[in-house]
């Protein structure tokens, strides 16, 4: 890949193999500045797995993976991403960590050892939390809070460095209705204002069509990248998902 790139981040041909098993093969797209992608696909299909290779937490057997014009194993600026999981797999419900020292985890990349925590670094915290008018007391029990206040934090923890690339995994997941309007309405303020990009995994087929401009849709292996647009251009992600799938199906039992 060119040492220069215009793209955040791209993905060339890759596959990751866990011992003889291929979990995802042949993946290529880019994603610029501002994108909101959708990555969706059935259950088991890789979405995690793509992730996990673009954080650098495995390793991949083919291909490339350049994070804004640099191979990945040259990449060492991680703090410019930021990544909020699945929320029960943050933390350990029996740890009684407050919001303060959730959000001040999320700083912990930018640091080096010994990874002392100083007034700046609250000051952030208290900035992040204006930021996203989260109005909770600092020192309230993380695993104490609602879902959707759970997932906001989370939020500003993977804000908190100020990242270019948010990465959600199945954000929503375990939010109400209105909890989740207005997670989303948060993502939307973050691309489309301070033009962060985001990588969405969700089986959520109506919220990736209303918020999303491009879809990667993969089934261990890619099955499209394009613009919303063209994936969809009924207007109707949940028929347009459906068709997908029963397409899917019909070529894997051809």
């Amino acid at each position: 890949m060119n040492k220069v790139a215009k793209n955040i981040l791209e993905v060339q041909n890759l596959t990751v193999c866990y011992g003889e098993f291929k979990a995802i093969s042949d993946i290529n797209f880019s994603l610029q500045r501002g994108d909101f992608v959708g990555l969706t696909g059935p259950n088991g299909s890789g979405k995690s797995t793509l992730i996990k290779a673009i954080l650098g937490l495995v390793k991949f057997s083919q291909g490339e993976i350049a994070l804004w014009g640099k191979a990945i194993n040259q990449f060492s600026e991680f703090s410019r991403i930021g990544y909020v999981p699945q929320k029960q797999t943050m933390l350990n419900p029996l740890l009684p960590a407050t919001i303060e020292e959730v959000l001040l985890t999320g700083l912990l990349s930018t640091k080096k050892i010994p990874r002392l925590i100083n007034k700046k670094d609250r000051q952030k915290v208290a900035h992040v939390l204006a930021t996203l008018k989260i109005t909770l007391p600092k020192d309230k029990i993380f695993t104490k809070l609602s879902g959707g206040q759970q997932q906001k934090i989370l939020l500003a923890r993977a804000l908190i460095t100020q990242p270019e690339l948010l990465i959600l995994d199945e954000p929503s997941s375990a939010l109400d209705q209105t909890a989740r309007e207005d997670f989303f309405q948060l993502l939307r303020k973050i691309n489309s204002q301070d033009k962060v990009s985001i990588i969405l995994i969700s089986h959520d087929t109506g919220s990736i069509g209303q918020h999303a401009n491009k879809i990667l849709y993969i089934d261990q292996k890619q099955i499209f990248f394009g613009a919303l647009n063209d994936f969809c251009p009924e207007k109707n992600p949940a028929t347009c998902f459906e068709k997908r799938g029963k397409h899917l199906i019909w070529h894997q039992h051809d």
